[in-house]
């Protein structure tokens, strides 16, 4: 299940990035509600938290910018932890 999520979460930052450098809030909003999906499904509740909020987010390009820096860092912190929890069963 992990593995799954680390191949579409890729996918999902990279569309996300793109959708910012486009300056799509459309492609924003949709990028945002699929990756709050990936992180929900596998119990990333921080981060699906943060992109509840993010999915909804109609600043300018450079406040997006600032969160998205924040969604991939929490994305990384909650990846860890993941793993973290996986090494211990």
């Amino acid at each position: 299940m992990l593995d799954l999520y680390l191949q579409q979460s890729r996918l999902y930052l990279e569309e996300i990035s793109a959708a910012v450098e486009a300056d799509s809030q459309e492609q924003w909003q949709d990028r945002c509600h699929k990756m709050k999906g990936a992180a929900g499904s596998i119990g990333l509740k921080q981060l699906h938290g943060k992109l509840v909020m993010a999915e909804k987010f109609s600043e300018a390009q450079s406040q997006k910018r600032q969160l998205l820096a924040e969604i991939l860092e929490l994305n990384d912190i909650a990846i860890a932890a993941f793993k973290g929890w996986l090494e211990q069963l």
